[in-house]
């Protein structure tokens, strides 16, 4: 038997469906022969389970929607798939690994529900945890690729190599194919309105690099450091790891990429060095770790996703992205759980 429930339909053991709620009911029935109880006059009986499951948004909802902020891939017994270290971290979404969870220190803070396999570890005081579920191995809610954003032309430069040294200067606008590396290196350096595509690495040095509406792609991998970069509607794409060694400033993703800002398809990842990188968008490395050193680190409207996911340092703030769900599913993603 299947029972459909609309919104504003109360449901047994839930209550009243919200807007955007849907429900299935399926009651399933077996009949069961007796062997020895026919002695007693007994033939059969009928056995009845019955399971009900909700539709929702994803972005309203928990877990692999815009509720999550962290999702760790790892699914080795052995391994820890999220490990938060320091103090006053604050996570205002699901956390979700398909392997093992730590927290350690103080004034740990995660708003939504901690979800593990084998084993959770919560070390330290005053933690503030919304709920923990130990649950099943998933997939990454996420499916962003390096091959979605490798610009193939027509380009307006073309570079075997690319560097540029000194201060206070603008690049040109553009499209760019450089078959080696780019360099930057210098205070004050403006790039607008770009696609840099790089068959080699590239190199962000220097204080105060500004970038807006610029999409970094590359073959290798990218390096930016320095104190004060600007990455202003910008996204980086690279086959090799991602080094953010600096202290950013406000960075968001570019408009036209989804939500992503960061993707590194390497198994070396992506890493965050230095305190105070505030980033808005969906950080990402498929078959390597992210791991964030340093204080006050932000992600804004966003979510990371990787292999394993580790955090060291204190006053960190991780926040979910609603308008895309937890990585540019779109508005229109849904979640199904069991809730009977």
């Amino acid at each position: 038997d299947v029972v459909m429930y609309a919104p504003g339909q109360s449901v047994a053991e839930y209550g009243v469906l919200d807007n955007d709620e849907y429900a299935c009911e399926v009651t399933v029935r077996s009949t069961v022969r007796y062997a020895f109880a026919r002695m007693f006059g007994m033939e059969e009986q009928t056995v009845t389970r019955s399971a009900t499951a909700l539709s929702e948004p994803a972005s309203s909802g928990s877990g692999g929607g815009g509720g999550g902020v962290f999702f760790a891939e790892e699914t080795a017994p052995n391994l820890w798939g999220i490990v938060i270290n320091g103090s006053h971290q604050t996570f205002g979404g699901d956390v979700h690994s398909n392997t093992l969870v730590a927290v350690n220190g103080a004034h740990q803070t995660v708003s939504g529900t901690i979800r593990y396999r084998h084993q959770l570890r919560l070390n330290g005081a005053q933690q503030d945890i919304g709920d923990t579920e130990e649950t099943d191995i998933q997939q990454y809610p996420i499916d962003y690729t390096y091959e979605d954003y490798e610009y193939t032309g027509p380009f307006d430069y073309a570079f075997q190599n690319a560097y540029y040294n000194g201060n206070n200067q603008t690049l040109p606008s553009g499209r760019w194919e450089i078959n080696g590396d780019l360099s930057i290196n210098g205070s004050g350096f403006t790039a607008r309105d770009s696609t840099f595509v790089v068959r080699g690495n590239i190199y962000l040095n220097g204080a105060r690099f500004e970038a807006d509406n610029c999409l970094f792609v590359s073959e290798n991998g990218i390096y930016a450091s320095g104190a004060h970069i600007d990455f202003n509607e910008s996204t980086f794409v690279a086959r090799g790891p991602i080094y953010f060694n600096s202290a950013l400033k406000e960075c968001s993703y570019k408009r036209d990429a989804d939500g992503l800002f960061a993707l590194s398809e390497s198994t070396a990842g992506i890493i965050y060095n230095g305190a105070r990188q505030r980033t808005e968008g969906i950080i990402f490395a498929p078959n390597g770790p992210v791991t964030y050193n340093g204080a006050h680190q932000e992600v804004y409207n966003g979510g990371v996703a990787a292999k394993t996911i580790t955090v060291n340092g204190a006053h960190g703030t991780f926040n979910p992205c609603d308008e895309y769900g937890f990585g540019g599913g779109g508005a229109g993603d849904r979640k199904v759980s069991l809730i009977q």
